[in-house]
């Protein structure tokens, strides 16, 4: 059964490398950019009103629910507190086999599992996540002369993902990800590979693997460091994703972070990961936002 977050967290991430004289890779920085910045926090001894986007589903098993998540099947399902002063009248919804579903913005207090409404339901507000090149900006200066393809007769699909497959191998990995601004002033497809540029992190030897990646792609690369790999990133994760209420957590390459949305997230717990593993790795986002 496939378990639908109630947001997903966008993930967005950049680097290059500026060449040196010997042919090594050299870090450059060009744009700069802010780590995220924790979101809807709650302090310590918090009873006000909270808003939330989230679905609301009721069956035969039991009453109005704010879902957590939900999973997709016919009826859906899922689990979550209670909604206190809930009405189907008036309100847009789906239905089959004795169950009704639909998303709303909901305003309320929330207290032992229940959340009860003090304000009629309105229609859903969702976030708008960054999409094409700004979301994926390179992060560092372009080498002099601009960014330009280095041995066309290695600018393939099959040499990028060859180049891919030996970073990921690496257990100096941190992340990669493909920054498409170079193509969006062209008609031309944005998927040549010839105006893509490929950015990788690594933790140590960046010449190193800058002259593997080399050996199977001549078009745009980019060679950052890492704080952190990616496989210490992920075990993590692993972690964290055991947090009851977590709904989503991503590594974020970019800001090297893990971004975690939980249904409620306080500045307790934001205090608590900072000591446990550093203050800024993990970045706390709640679904319940405090409106007071």
């Amino acid at each position: 059964m496939l378990m639908l977050s109630l947001l997903a967290l966008p993930l967005a991430a950049a680097g290059c490398a500026k060449p040196m004289a010997d042919g090594a890779a050299a870090p450059s920085p060009g744009v700069s950019i802010s780590p995220p910045a924790p979101e809807n926090l709650v302090r310590d001894g918090y009873h006000g009103r909270f808003q939330v986007t989230a679905y609301v589903l009721a069956s035969e098993q039991h009453g109005p629910q704010l879902c957590r998540a939900l999973a997709e099947s016919l009826p859906p399902q899922c689990g979550g507190p209670e909604v206190v002063g809930w009405t189907w009248d008036g309100l847009q919804y789906e239905s089959a086999l004795q169950t009704k579903w639909g998303e709303y913005q909901l305003v309320g207090t929330y207290e032992n599992e229940k959340f009860t409404l003090t304000e009629p339901p309105r229609p859903p507000v969702r976030e708008t996540p960054p999409t094409g090149p700004a979301a994926f900006p390179t992060l560092c200066a372009p080498p002099a002369g601009g960014w330009k393809v280095v041995d066309p007769a290695k600018v393939s699909s099959d040499a990028m993902e060859a180049a891919i497959a030996v970073a990921q191998k690496s257990p100096d990995y941190a992340g990669l990800w493909i920054d498409e601004a170079n193509a969006t002033a062209d008609p031309t497809p944005h998927n040549d590979p010839g105006r893509l540029i490929v950015n990788v992190r690594f933790t140590k030897n960046l010449a190193e693997h800058e002259h593997e990646l080399r050996e199977q792609f001549g078009g745009k690369l980019c060679v950052l460091p890492a704080r952190h790999t990616e496989k210490e990133l992920l075990a993590i994760q692993d972690q964290i994703v055991a947090t009851p209420g977590v709904t989503a957590s991503s590594p974020d390459p970019v800001t090297e972070t893990i971004n975690v949305r939980l249904f409620l997230a306080t500045e307790a717990q934001q205090r608590d990961f900072d000591a446990r593993y550093g203050v800024g790795l993990i970045v706390l986002k709640g679904e319940l936002k405090p409106l007071d």
